[in-house]
């Protein structure tokens, strides 16, 4: 198996190796964006939603005695 994986990389051109070098590289990198932003996606919701609490559901009493 690993002999047909070397034949074939052999016998690519320049040109080819470097595409599938390019397509590599980017497969890592969009899959690590995906895992950070699956791990900012519920930070971000969670900060918006209390914020939107925050403002509009929190405010301050105004039968407070000063």
């Amino acid at each position: 198996m690993v002999e047909k994986i070397t034949g074939l990389w052999q016998q690519l051109t320049d040109k080819d190796r470097l595409l599938i070098k390019k397509i590599g590289f980017a497969s890592i990198a969009l899959y690590a964006v995906f895992q950070l932003l699956g791990f900012l996606m519920p930070i971000a919701i969670t900060a918006c939603a209390s914020y939107w609490v925050y403002k509009n559901v929190l405010m301050p009493n105004p039968r407070v005695m000063k």
